[in-house]
């Protein structure tokens, strides 16, 4: 299937006090993002995954007001991310999805 060609960023935690033994000056960070639905596909379901180990870290609806939680990330540790539509992708539908007659698509039923 052709579309939009997965987009890439990095994020970074700029701290870096490393974590002391009882917790205390802990620089580590959650980080929540915010997409602009305006620069995504018109596809309403996106994926963020970690694109180094390949592992799912959300899947969003680009239309909704709530913020994607990326994870923990600990004293300058730093990640680089992937987003990319669901149905090029392969993965769960968060939300109802409008697919062009001319793309395929695979669909399971009940799988989890």
């Amino acid at each position: 299937m052709t579309g939009e060609p997965a987009k890439y960023f990095i994020a970074l935690n700029k701290r870096s006090t490393p974590y002391t033994q009882y917790g205390v000056d802990d620089d580590s960070r959650e980080l929540h993002l915010k997409f602009d639905a305006s620069q995504l596909s018109v596809y309403r379901n996106w994926k963020l995954t970690n694109a180094v180990t390949n592992e799912l870290i959300a899947t969003f609806d680009k239309t909704s007001s709530n913020f994607v939680n990326a994870g923990l990330f600990m004293p300058a540790e730093v990640k680089l991310m992937k987003i990319a539509p669901v149905v090029q992708e392969d993965g769960t539908l968060v939300c109802d999805e409008n697919v062009k007659a001319e793309e395929n698509m695979f669909v399971f039923r009940n799988s989890r």
